[in-house]
């Protein structure tokens, strides 16, 4: 996991069967899933535009004042606060029920798929954290819809693309976000940095863990923050 923090101090400023590369059609049956009568007029793709930049200045700015002594002095309660920020907006559930994949999702009992769903949230939550605090010369910009025309705009799936820029490089950075009628809000289930599907990424990270466990999903768990 160490090998993707600079990646995710600069994607998860907002806040990760099928996979990632099919993310708009799973996000689009999600949301019609809880509820097939919600008229499209109530759901509004603007709206994500506005939680990514809300999250993406909320957590610079927190992490800004009290970010370098707070991970000196306290990390847990730093991690708590990012967590705070992050859980109403990711939907881990969804997420890492695509990392693991179908195959082993439905080998998985109830118990493991909860594990792994707090784990993978707690080494995201760390990771963004520390990433952050180093690289605390970040500046995010997120493109309004006019600069990121949707080629086939549909309700309950949109595509932000953000622009994070640090004193030596520039990235973008594409937010799949899908609404989520039961929550009545929007969801990040995706993040491509530059091109790569990170959903992807972790979803074969997930796989290779599983070969080098013998197929021990427990053992995959436990040292999932190690991988």
């Amino acid at each position: 996991m160490k090998a993707f923090a600079i990646r995710w101090s600069l994607i998860l400023l907002a806040c990760i069967g099928g996979s990632f590369a099919s993310a708009e059609k799973n996000a689009s049956a999600v949301s019609a899933k809880e509820d097939k009568a919600t008229p499209a007029s109530e759901i509004k793709n603007e709206d994500a535009y506005k939680l990514i930049e809300n999250v993406s200045t909320g957590l610079l700015d927190m992490l800004g004042k009290e970010g370098e002594k707070a991970l000196k002095e306290n990390p847990d309660a730093l991690f708590q606060k990012v967590e705070a920020m992050l859980a109403p907006v990711v939907h881990f559930n969804f997420i890492s029920k695509r990392v693991m994949g179908k195959k082993h999702w439905e080998a998985s009992t109830p118990e493991q798929r909860l594990k792994f769903e707090q784990s993978f949230k707690r080494s995201m939550v760390e990771t963004l954290a520390k990433g952050m605090v180093n690289f605390a010369d970040l500046e995010a910009t997120v493109l309004p819809p006019s600069e990121n025309p949707e080629k086939k705009p549909r309700r309950g799936f949109v595509e932000v693309v953000q622009i994070v820029k640090s004193s030596t490089a520039s990235n973008k950075v594409v937010y799949s976000m899908a609404y989520s009628i039961k929550s009545n809000n929007w969801k990040l289930i995706n993040v491509t940095l530059n091109g790569v599907n990170l959903g992807s990424q972790f979803k074969e990270q997930f796989a290779q863990s599983m070969k080098q466990y013998k197929g021990n999903i427990d053992q995959v768990i436990a040292n999932w923050s190690e991988v």
